[in-house]
């Protein structure tokens, strides 16, 4: 149960940055003009190019911050600024979507693999998460996080068929609210960490 619980607390905070049903509008702008084939690709490779950027990211994650200086309250404080400022964009936005770039554009790693998918958000939360709740978890997490993210894509036309552009939006909109609640979790649990060391 307990091992349940972590796994749960694990999963909300990355699909909250992942953001898998706002991916939705973008995914379906860039991936228009596709047939079916292009698509199937152009999501294995957004996918795959996410796993091995947060893979990757994790493990040399810690390493690096040694190398640079930088304690986990340094990087819960920093990422949380960030999440915040990026929930306020997104926020006071518009739209998130961006303009058709064209059936012959390779889309699928960069933008939608990187950053869309595995963006600053993720990269922060994932080392956090590692840090509480170690590696398996966390990967686990991850891993159920970019199954959830596949099976939206897969369907991205029917779901926005049925919830049209302005449910997606609306949705990706109360995620932002939710990312920036977490972000000022992640703020102050980092300034208690820095007082209490002192």
């Amino acid at each position: 149960m307990n091992s349940l619980h972590a796994f749960v607390l694990a999963f909300i905070p990355l699909f909250v940055a992942m953001d898998p049903i706002g991916i939705i509008p973008l995914y379906i702008s860039f991936t228009q003009q596709m047939d079916s084939r292009d698509r199937r690709r152009v999501t294995l490779e957004a996918l795959g190019a996410a796993f091995v950027v947060t893979m990757a990211f994790m493990f040399v994650g810690k390493a690096l911050f040694r190398i640079l200086g930088i304690t986990i309250p340094d990087f819960q404080i920093a990422g949380g600024l960030l999440l915040v400022v990026m929930s306020v964009q997104d926020l006071v936005s518009s739209t998130k979507e961006l303009r058709d770039p064209g059936p012959n554009v390779e889309v699928g790693v960069v933008p939608l693999g990187i950053p869309l998918i595995a963006g600053p958000a993720v990269l922060a939360t994932e080392l956090l998460l590692l840090q509480q709740h170690g590696a398996t978890i966390t990967v686990l997490a991850l891993v159920a996080n970019l199954a959830v993210t596949s099976i939206g894509l897969m369907l991205a036309t029917t779901i926005t068929r049925l919830l049209r552009t302005g449910g997606v939006r609306a949705i990706s909109k109360i995620f932002s609210i939710l990312m920036a609640a977490i972000a000022i979790m992640m703020i102050r649990v980092g300034i208690e960490t820095i007082i209490r060391g002192r």
